[in-house]
């Protein structure tokens, strides 16, 4: 038996992006929860879930280990529309640490690529977590958030990715 039939209200969805630093790779999560209406006690289960992935725990504090983290509310926007992006980052990271959209088909791992050929971008200056509030591109097309330990040559530590429809 499926836990949704017994499950009122909706599904709320959204998709995580968590860099491992093994090796070297972007693992993409997309996750539905079954919600009850209440979208307070959604976002606190959805916080949990990351903080579960991130760290192998769920004690309800703290910043997921430390570690860099991209999250979306949907993974599909129209041209234009207004796009926002959570974060959690490390308390490490300098001010000029940044999170921008990428062309999905440009190679991951360079910070130095992605400033290549970003298409705006916001610096974290030094918040080590929140949302951040794009405009999706005019393009359709596939894209990434991803996050730059620091704007000097530095290296991503996390993608998400969306579409623009």
């Amino acid at each position: 038996t499926k836990g949704e039939e017994h499950c009122f209200g909706s599904n709320q969805e959204f998709s995580v992006g968590i860099f491992c630093d093994w090796c070297g790779s972007v693992v993409n999560v997309n996750i539905s929860v079954a919600t009850n209406g209440n979208g307070a006690s959604t976002d606190l289960l959805r916080d949990r879930i990351l903080e579960y992935i991130a760290t192998g725990s769920n004690t309800g504090g703290g910043t997921a280990g430390g570690e860099a983290m991209l999250w979306l509310d949907k993974n599909k926007f129209e041209p234009g529309e207004a796009v926002s992006v959570h974060f959690k980052a490390p308390g490490t990271y300098p001010a000029d640490a940044w999170v921008g959209i990428i062309p999905s088909n440009v190679e991951h791992g360079s910070e130095a690529k992605n400033d290549q050929y970003d298409l705006t971008y916001q610096h974290l200056n030094k918040r080590t977590s929140g949302t951040l509030t794009f405009t999706a591109p005019a393009q359709r097309g596939s894209f990434d958030f991803r996050m730059n330990d620091t704007d000097n040559n530095g290296k991503e530590v996390a993608s998400i990715s969306f579409k623009v429809e």
